[in-house]
Formats: C-alpha cells, sequence, structure tokens
C-alpha cells in the first residue's frame, strides 16, 4: 500500500511494518499506544529528496529513527494562510486527518502562518516534503499561487523521557496562547490521529495529567 499527496483525497506516506523504535541511547522508547513503526534506512528506490529542504539540523539517518519529532512548518513571509475560515486551512486539516500506516500523528495545531505536528514517521524529512508538495498543490487549486512554504523547517526530536501527552497538550495550546481561542479544543483546526478524545481532556490539568 503506498499514497501520495495528489489532492485532499490522497494520504502523505508510504506504508510499513511494525515493531518497537529504539532511542539512540539503546533504551525502548514507548508512547503506550502500541507498537511503532519499522524503520528502513536503505534509500527510497525512485524517491526524490527535495533540493529545497537544505541544512537539515540532524543526520539523515536521524530523521528515520523512528523516534518522536516536533516539527514546525512555516509559511513563506510569514503569511497568515491557514485562517479557519479559509479552504487553505481545511484542505490541511483534510491531509492531516488522514491515517497512514507509516506515520502516527499524535498532535497538530494549524495557526495562521505556521503548522506544529508531532509524529512518529519512517523518514521525517520525506513526510514533510509530501505534506508541503500535497498542500501547495491544492492551495494552487484555490489561490492561483504556487509557493507556500518556507524552505526549510524547524525540527525536535523527543526522547524517552518526554511525556508526549506533555508535547501535545502544550502543541494544541497554542491557539489560547495566541488569543485565538478561550480553549484548546475550541479550535477547530487541531487534531490527533491516537488520542481521537483529545478534546474531552485537554483542557482539564487533572485529566491530562494521568495521561503523562
Amino acid at each position: 500500500m503506498s499514497c501520495t499527496g495528489r489532492d485532499l483525497g490522497v494520504a502523505v506516506c508510504i506504508a510499513v511494518g511494525v515493531a518497537q523504535a529504539l532511542t539512540p541511547h539503546g533504551e525502548k522508547w514507548s508512547s503506550g499506544l502500541g507498537p511503532q513503526p519499522v524503520i528502513s534506512v536503505g534509500r527510497y528506490a525512485g524517491m526524490h529528496r527535495p533540493s529545497s529542504v537544505q541544512r537539515l539540523r540532524l543526520t539523515p539517518a536521524a530523521y528515520r529513527s523512528g523516534l518522536p519529532f516536533l516539527v514546525t512548518l512555516v509559511t513563506l513571509n510569514r503569511r497568515p494562510l491557514f485562517v479557519p475560515s479559509k479552504p487553505e486551512a481545511s484542505g490541511l486539516q483534510a491531509l492531516l486527518e488522514r491515517r497512514c500506516a507509516d506515520s502516527r500523528l499524535y498532535a497538530w495545531v494549524i495557526m495562521p502562518d505556521h503548522v506544529h505536528v508531532l509524529l512518529t514517521t519512517i523518514d521525517v524529512v520525506l513526510w514533510v516534503h509530501r505534506l508541503k508538495a500535497a498542500a501547495t498543490r491544492s492551495s494552487c487549486v484555490v489561490r492561483g499561487s504556487r509557493g507556500i512554504w518556507q524552505a526549510s523547517f524547524h525540527d525536535r526530536a523527543l526522547r524517552s523521557s518526554d511525556s508526549l501527552a506533555a508535547v501535545a497538550r502544550y502543541i494544541w495550546l497554542n491557539p489560547v496562547r495566541a488569543g485565538l481561542t478561550p480553549t484548546a479544543a475550541a479550535h477547530p483546526a487541531s487534531g490527533s490521529t491516537e488520542w481521537p478524545d483529545w478534546r474531552e481532556w485537554v483542557d482539564d490539568p487533572f485529566a491530562w495529567s494521568k495521561r503523562s
């Protein structure tokens, strides 16, 4: 099974098996949500790694390690393209909501000029490229514009001691800190494929702390 982000109805992923991923220190990392994707460090035949994604902070192998990553994608010139009322925001939301066999999206939030995603996937750089490409194609249809993203992206690899729930809640609270919504659950352009009930506990500090 393979899917490429050709339109809003196509996911940005390629399928692989499942197994536990290991941290660089040899410690097993667990999200409490089941096994993680099998990681292949080989090259992907026929897949072009874009030259626009440059100056990666980590080695290529690190982005294929299976560790959870917090990635941030920023719009070109910080343009507010993803206002919740605009079709670009709903289109990107639809892309992120698609379940993919090789990717687990624990949390995301779409802000007007940037996007935060907490995920594990077979290749973070490839995943970012495909999401950017799919979102750009859908934006071209809506706006007639071409480039919508900054060339690079920001990233942070989580360690085994980090709490996925705490990082996810920090992501979901972005609209509250920015004054866009009174609660995290009220923001329409947020989500999780791993915690479908997240809106029920994200604004309750006692409820989410039990998941840390």
